[in-house]
């Protein structure tokens, strides 16, 4: 028996750049944190030679390739793995379509369960990052980037790099812990009932990275606001924070008008209104959860009239590791 727990995301700037219809031509940056809200899964020994796979609905096949799920099925190709074996998996969110990477840090869990369960070995984080993408990206055909693989792989806050050559670069941020606490205490994250599909979104922003030199600017503007973001992170400057959350989110709103629409705005125009100096929808965007950075005293009005919109928070910290196996038996 195999455990894996696998961190969810927040990407604050530069989301996007990381596409290939944009990194395929210029360089990328995204400033992402992982958080601890987490993935799991297990894999076990069937004790017949079936497949059997517990996600939100179950299925149990004969053979690995007769799985509807793609991951998992192209998972189980890639490590030869197609009968007498068992998964599950739980999350401490909606499945899908909720803006923090949860596919990703799906797919990049059942690798690093996969491999412990075959091969007794760790992956390296590199290692481990570009097999997740490859697996959704190139064997399951999802229209996204890079940027979620590596950070559920390599945990913590970071800049990640995005090379035309198809390299990608973790860099850790070296945020003091002072400044690391006062980061996460002005955070504020609320679910707004609102799951959707990523694919279509993506594939319309792709289309106009493609069409649009207006698109492909702000996108520009967007890498230049992540490194600018990391090095104020760097030197544990917060005065800026929220005004790249909301500069990024403006830029961001402008690549496909799938990304935003009037409720979502109303949602942000209030937190801002009540004392946010920042706010984005994670992710592609459509819902999801809405992102806040608002001084602690401003919280509790933005608190107060999130809930009265109907949204739910949801309280989170950064977390530091990466896709781990907790438990081998």
């Amino acid at each position: 028996m195999i455990l894996t727990r696998t961190p969810l995301r927040i990407s604050f700037v530069g989301g996007g750049s990381d596409l290939p219809a944009f990194c395929d031509f210029d360089s990328g940056a995204v400033v992402s944190m992982a958080i601890n809200r987490f993935v799991y899964v297990g894999v076990n020994r069937k004790f017949d030679d079936r497949v059997r796979v517990s996600y939100a609905v179950t299925e149990d096949v004969a053979h690995g390739s007769d799985l509807q799920h793609d991951l998992v099925r192209n998972s189980l190709k890639y490590f030869g793995e197609q009968s007498g074996i068992e998964i599950t998996s739980m999350a401490d969110i909606p499945g899908k379509g909720t803006g923090l990477g949860s596919s990703s840090s799906f797919t990049t869990g059942i690798i690093n369960a996969l491999n412990s369960y075959q091969s007794g070995n760790e992956m390296t984080r590199i290692e481990l990052a570009k097999l997740a993408a490859y697996i959704e990206i190139e064997l399951c055909g999802k229209p996204i980037g890079k940027q979620d693989h590596y950070a559920a792989a390599f945990g913590g806050l970071n800049l990640i790099h995005f090379d035309v050559n198809g390299s990608v670069k973790v860099e850790p941020i070296r945020i003091d812990l002072n400044t690391l606490i006062s980061l996460n205490s002005r955070l504020m994250l609320f679910y707004t009932g609102r799951t959707r599909a990523s694919k279509g979104i993506l594939e319309d922003q792709q289309s106009g990275l493609f069409l649009s030199d207006a698109k492909r600017e702000a996108t520009v503007r967007m890498v230049q606001l992540a490194h600018t973001m990391a090095e104020d992170l760097n030197n544990s400057r917060l005065d800026s924070f929220g005004d790249y959350l909301e500069l990024n989110w403006e830029l961001k709103k402008g690549l496909s008008d799938k990304i935003s629409d009037s409720e979502i705005d109303t949602w942000v125009e209030a937190g801002l209104s009540y004392g946010a100096a920042g706010a984005k929808v994670c992710g592609a965007g459509g819902g999801g959860f809405l992102l806040f950075y608002a001084l602690e005293d401003k919280q509790p009005k933005v608190r107060e009239t999130m809930a009265k919109l109907g949204l739910k928070e949801m309280p989170f910290m950064a977390h530091m590791k990466g896709s781990e196996v907790l438990y081998v038996g």
